[in-house]
């Protein structure tokens, strides 16, 4: 008899201390839950604003040829367009930018690049904009893409597309109809 109101004693005791232990889970869990959405918003907050920041070097900013070169090789393999223009691309008729990267419509490919004819009538702004508004190239197999210029024409010397690592140059974003953007226009003054 003793060793059943022991055994009884003892689940009694087991079911007060689970339900203590529920108990003190639930409340803390009521505290801290204001706490865990806090930080969950933060980490969400957090995460759009460096997005937004991502391209703020490139928004209507002076940025030497360096930084051009840079942003070539940042944005490498990811389907993000850089089109730039040199002094001497300008200089060429009525004007070529070379476009790398993701492809945009109006580029027309050449044995050494895709290049975007008569570059000083690339039309600019949609109403207010203050960035280009363009769209890729798009075929059955997605996005035209390119990476590799044959001629090397950034880093060759002789090159019409040369970019001067001391040369400076207007950075303008290229956005979507969406307004997300999706390249970066170089222009060498």
């Amino acid at each position: 008899m003793e060793s059943e109101v022991a055994s009884s004693v003892k689940f009694a005791l087991i079911l007060i201390i689970t339900g203590i232990l529920i108990f003190t889970t639930l409340v803390l869990v009521d505290v801290v839950k204001p706490d865990i959405f806090d930080g969950i918003n933060w980490v969400i907050n957090t995460t759009d604003n460096e997005k937004a920041r991502q391209y703020d070097d490139y928004d209507q900013k002076w940025v030497s040829g360096t930084m051009v070169l840079r942003a070539l090789k940042l944005y490498e393999g990811t389907g993000f367009g850089i089109v730039y223009a040199t002094k001497d691309t300008l200089a060429s008729g009525n004007g070529f930018a070379i476009n790398f990267g993701g492809i945009f419509q109006g580029a027309t490919e050449t044995p050494d690049s895709y290049q975007i004819q008569d570059f000083k009538d690339w039309e600019k702004k949609v109403g207010d904009n203050t960035f280009y508004t363009k769209s890729f190239i798009i075929k059955d197999d997605g996005y035209v893409l390119r990476y590799e210029n044959k001629a090397v024409t950034r880093h060759l010397k002789t090159s019409m597309g040369y970019i001067q690592p001391d040369g400076r140059f207007y950075a303008e974003l290229i956005k979507d109809i969406t307004e997300e953007t999706i390249g970066i226009c170089f222009t060498q003054d």
